[in-house]
């Protein structure tokens, strides 16, 4: 299983919309089974792109359905914490090899069988069709307070990607992590085999990339995993980004030799308004954009494991 982090130094960069188009490619397109994790605890969002209520507000299975999952911010709570959320609904975890059957049928969510959209729905239960997962995050700040303040995250999501990957027979794990530089958002990035930083095409995303990327790069070559970093330019689709713009950002910044790639989307204001899911009919150019992307990154050889 290959893991991909998707980051931005900014919101509004296109970094949820595009992680959701391109694990809905590869599910529906590729046939791959993907998880998705809501990594931005203080802000997440993503279960919107998918079409899923907002969920777990509150632990309250009398007003609201979702409660019968748990958010990220849980399982990355200090493990008490984390054992008493779990207590409350009726999940008593006596043996570590329950953790992956646990993360399957209470944290993360089928989409095919919670989506709202009718044309999500249709599109994900189709023949040679994967199967998509999301453990979400939740609005809830006594829970994303608990992970800032307890416990070291750097194994709760080591355990949390391995356990969601052997539940739910990953082929490919897609991790949104949060905007900008924060050890909120560093966790993830230890154990991914591949970075896509999500630019929307301007001075002030490219000025903070620029820094996201050098900082990035120098925490990662003092780790023993040599992850690939890739750069996701969201663009106008006419007037905007001139041939060879961001290759020539890339390259006048001295990042030539850390970018393993630059990809390239158009940027769709409309698209990033309403968080959704694109189909061909809606935007060619972007759909297949992001069709191209899902192919690369799903190729890709997990950390470790040799191409050759």
């Amino acid at each position: 299983m290959s893991a991909i982090a998707f980051v931005s130094f900014k919101g509004g960069s296109g970094r949820s919309v595009s992680l959701a188009n391109i694990a809905f490619q590869a599910v529906t397109k590729l046939g791959k089974t993907v998880g998705c994790i809501d990594a931005d605890i203080e802000s997440g969002g993503l279960h919107t792109v998918f079409g899923l209520n907002a969920p777990f507000d509150e632990f309250d299975g009398a007003a609201n359905m979702w409660t019968e999952y748990f958010p990220t911010q849980v399982y990355l709570s200090q493990d008490v914490f984390r054992d008493e959320e779990m207590r409350k609904h009726g999940v008593e975890v006596t043996d570590a090899t329950m953790w992956p059957s646990i993360v399957r049928d209470r944290f993360a969510i089928d989409v095919s069988k919670h989506t709202i959209p009718l044309y999500l729905k249709e599109s994900l239960s189709g023949p040679n069709v994967g199967r998509l997962f999301l453990i979400a995050a939740a609005a809830n700040a006594t829970l994303t307070g608990r992970v800032e303040t307890g416990g070291d995250m750097f194994p709760h999501f080591l355990h949390l990607l391995q356990d969601y990957k052997e539940g739910c027979k990953l082929d490919h794990l897609f991790v949104d992590c949060r905007s900008g530089i924060s050890k909120l958002g560093l966790p993830p990035l230890m154990f991914v085999d591949a970075t896509v930083v999500c630019m929307r095409w301007g001075a002030q995303h490219r000025a903070g990339t620029e820094r996201l990327i050098r900082w990035y790069s120098n925490w990662m070559a003092q780790r023993p995993r040599k992850s690939k970093i890739f750069l996701l330019v969201a663009s106008p689709d006419k007037a905007g980004l001139r041939k060879g713009s961001a290759e020539a950002f890339v390259k006048e910044a001295g990042l030539t030799k850390t970018i393993e790639g630059i990809f390239h989307v158009p940027f769709l204001p409309d698209l990033l308004h309403k968080d959704r899911i694109v189909l061909e009919d809606d935007a060619v150019k972007y759909q297949q954009a992001i069709h191209e992307i899902a192919a690369a990154l799903t190729a890709l050889e997990p950390v470790g494991k040799s191409s050759s």
